[in-house]
């Protein structure tokens, strides 16, 4: 059997019904003309980097296949994503599925981290010796190629700059936030506020007192010290709250 390469409809362009609509006419116009019309899911390599979520792909059959669409999200009529959208990229190996066993209805149903290409294959082994701390059987990442890194790991949230420096990590255990490589516990921002109010409120006083104190001749300034310090009285300075530092957020310097 002589297999078609997939030229997608120009209706392809709008809405996923028009799509779904051509696809079951050419299934039907195969299933007329042929009664052993059907092709299993096959492994690839992606030619192209995906362009309105469609890559050409290089079958291990030979054949290519253009525009084959990529599993992923929703876009909604509001035009924003519920869901994941890309991922493939070119060389890598993928799986194409076709609907109703038809070589008209190509779609990818899956992508893998094995290099389509032979010249790729150390590439893997290169970013598993870049991740040292990740471990296959228990780690999840989620990585983009210019070298950024989420990972789900040891009860922990992580993500990391190419240069594998934590620029945000969540201790999920400890419920410790922190940015960057930091060790400098942010303050409890209520509490601070609280702090600094009642400083103002001292200040003000002790302002008051000076501007307002009167002063006694020849008595060394006695009768006006003691008017300055009944006024620290009734407003003392405050203690540092005990929970200003009970935050769970850490940060660094910037450098």
């Amino acid at each position: 059997m002589e297999f078609d390469e997939f030229i997608p409809d120009e209706t392809f362009d709008s809405e996923f019904d028009a799509f779904s609509n051509v696809i079951q006419k050419r299934i039907q116009v195969a299933n007329e003309n042929s009664n052993e019309y059907s092709m299993p899911p096959m492994l690839g390599t992606a030619l192209t980097t995906p362009k309105e979520n469609r890559v050409d792909v290089l079958l291990r059959s030979g054949e290519i296949l253009r525009n084959v669409p990529i599993k992923g999200g929703y876009i909604t009529p509001e035009g924003y994503l519920h869901g994941v959208i890309g991922g493939v990229q070119e060389k890598q190996t993928v799986l194409v599925s076709f609907s109703h066993g038809s070589s008209y209805a190509p779609v990818i149903t899956a992508s893998f981290t094995i290099p389509g290409d032979e010249r790729d294959i150390a590439n893997f082994d290169k970013w598993l010796k870049s991740q040292s701390d990740f471990s296959e059987l228990d780690d999840i990442g989620i990585g983009h190629k210019s070298g950024y890194l989420a990972s789900f790991r040891n009860n922990k949230i992580e993500i990391q700059s190419k240069t594998k420096q934590n620029l945000i990590k969540f201790d999920v255990t400890d419920k410790v936030l922190t940015v960057t490589e930091g060790e400098i516990k942010a303050p409890h921002t209520t509490e601070l506020k609280g702090w600094m109010d009642e400083i103002v409120n001292v200040l003000n006083n002790l302002y008051s007192a000076l501007q307002t104190s009167t002063t006694t001749p020849a008595d060394g300034g006695a009768s006006y010290k003691s008017q300055i310090v009944l006024a620290l009285q009734s407003v003392p300075v405050p203690v540092v709250p005990e929970k200003l530092e009970s935050t769970n957020l850490k940060y660094s310097e910037k450098n």
